[in-house]
């Protein structure tokens, strides 16, 4: 596992016992990784309101369509997360493997659409 963003620090902050101090370290500016995709705005409407889910729970602002969940820090947990606000904001049922195996916007919008036209999907 490597960490998705680093932040360079001239000396780390310790505590009186010397230990690192992990509650003085800055927080994360909520910027996007330098990745090796170019940067692609959200196209669609469902691509807008996928990303708007993995803002919140990735804590980024900036995400492109072409972006990878698990490259810009995404793991498990933050999956069950995305899944959970996509099935509240669609009200469809969107499994938990989609997050793996469609891991950019773009090809998680295309499984929302579809889990919201399958028949019993709970959309009309």
């Amino acid at each position: 596992m490597l960490p998705s963003s680093f932040v360079m620090l001239q000396t780390l902050p310790l505590t009186t016992n010397g230990k690192i101090d992990r509650n003085a370290l800055p927080a994360l500016d909520g910027s996007r990784p330098q990745l090796t995709r170019t940067f692609v705005e959200p196209r669609t409407e469902t691509e807008e309101l996928v990303t708007r889910a993995w803002s919140e729970v990735l804590k980024l602002e900036k995400i492109g369509a072409h972006d990878n969940f698990f490259e810009l820090g995404g793991h498990s947990l933050l999956a069950m997360q995305v899944v959970s606000r996509l099935e509240s904001a669609f009200q469809v049922v969107v499994p938990l493997s989609a997050m793996f195996e469609h891991s950019t916007i773009e090809r998680l919008a295309v499984v929302v659409v579809d889990c919201s036209t399958e028949p019993g999907s709970g959309t009309q």
